[in-house]
């Protein structure tokens, strides 16, 4: 019987390190990559009991496809178009579709959503996240948008050495969390925290935006050695209603736990596919997980919550705006061109992707603000981030979390309990 070959995360004992690598190629096993006490290789199933069995291994994890976690409508778009939009004879059909899924949709500026999460109040106060560093995991960066121009980074997606965001949904979610600033007809757009340093990594290639697990968490160690106080994860991979995730066990949850000790505060999207379901990284519990609401506040239908890795857990911790949110996108990107009605460079799109940069952008207007005011940084960390959702949001609830995340939360947090 022939074997297709997968791939494997191989965790092992970091002091048997050589001896599980010299044992993985006695076996055949290629070997990839490396990342923290893991080593990624390739090889077919049937020889999983045999790696297990080698001394120090301690656990043989199979990789996971994650991919961009946004929905309306880019997700039905690559799914139902994409086959169009490569052939120069149905590009034309694909357009004309395009922009029938696109009609009645309203456009909501980054410059006029970020009001709703109370950047409005941090701007009078002169609080525009100088001085924080924001890693955003994702796609890629387009360094000569007008609102991002010289952001770059680093990209871990195998194959693609070069940041480029060849997708789109990068650069439209470091336009909401901290774009600069640029002229639209619907209002200006203008990120949360504007002044905040980007870092880019691209963990999600290959044009539709997919990555794997050790891309992923290379990414997070990369983020971690830049320096970097805060990771914006706009992605993930389902749990679905009757599955349970394993947070012991998850790779990114663990590579999550590491970075959170040295005081990095991780912001993820809580996954876009509705009631009864959850999305990993979003159940990690030293994740901020973010859900969204549209225009009126309400729960987006797309938004997933409810599962009971969510409930246990209290996520969503928030919520925030992520129906149609508009900023830019990369140059001739996937979704440039497949929103062309929303003119060159901007798009109009909706998903938990959308609201987790919002997030991140108040996360690091609240880190500047308490710096300026003596806190320690070691102090601002996920579990002061936490105290003060639970304090100054809403009672938990399992659509809402504490509700829609504010700027003048953690005014009153230092105010009302660490000024005392």
């Amino acid at each position: 019987m022939v074997y297709a070959v997968a791939r494997y995360m191989v965790r092992f004992d970091p002091r048997r390190a050589d001896e599980v690598k010299r044992q993985l190629r006695t076996l055949g096993v290629t070997i990839v990559k490396q990342v923290i006490d893991y080593v990624v290789v390739e090889m077919p199933p049937n020889l999983i009991p045999r790696v297990e069995a080698i001394p120090g291994v301690i656990e043989v994890v199979p990789e996971v496809t994650y991919r961009i976690a946004e929905v309306v409508p880019i997700e039905v778009k690559v799914a139902r178009l994409y086959p169009l939009l490569v052939n120069p004879l149905t590009l034309p059909i694909a357009l004309i579709e395009s922009a029938r899924m696109d009609s009645g949709k309203y456009h909501w500026a980054t410059g006029n959503s970020r009001a709703t999460v109370g950047a409005d109040v941090a701007d009078r106060l002169r609080v525009t996240g100088k001085g924080v560093k924001v890693a955003v995991l994702d796609t890629g960066v387009d360094p000569t948008l007008e609102d991002q121009l010289g952001v770059w980074g680093e990209s871990t997606t195998t194959g693609q050495p070069l940041p480029w965001d060849e997708n789109g949904h990068g650069t439209h979610v470091i336009s909401t969390c901290c774009g600069r600033g640029a002229p639209d007809p619907y209002g200006r757009l203008l990120g949360v925290a504007p002044n905040a340093d980007v870092f880019g990594v691209k963990v999600l290639g290959y044009g539709a935006g997919f990555g794997s697990t050790s891309d992923i968490v290379d990414g997070i160690l990369r983020a971690w050695k830049a320096g970097a106080k805060i990771l914006n994860m706009s992605l993930g991979a389902d749990i679905k209603p009757g599955a349970r995730g394993d947070e012991g066990r998850d790779p990114i949850c663990r590579a999550l736990r590491l970075v959170e000790r040295d005081g990095v505060i991780p912001v993820v999207a809580a996954g876009n596919s509705g009631p009864g379901y959850a999305s990993t990284p979003g159940f990690c519990s030293d994740a901020i997980t973010v859900g969204a609401v549209d225009r009126d506040l309400k729960i987006a239908r797309f938004s997933s919550r409810g599962h009971p890795d969510y409930v246990d857990r209290g996520k969503p911790e928030v919520v925030a705006p992520g129906v149609y949110i508009r900023a830019t996108v990369s140059t001739g990107s996937l979704i440039d061109v497949m929103q062309w009605m929303d003119g060159f460079r901007r798009a109009s799109i909706s998903g938990t992707s959308m609201a987790t940069p919002h997030a991140a952008g108040v996360i690091a207007l609240w880190v500047e603000y308490l710096r300026g005011r003596g806190v320690p940084d070691r102090d601002i960390n996920v579990s002061m981030v936490k105290d003060i959702i639970r304090r100054y949001g809403r009672p938990y609830d399992p659509d809402y979390g504490h509700g829609v995340i504010s700027f003048e939360w953690a005014v009153r947090y230092y105010e009302e309990v660490l000024a005392r």
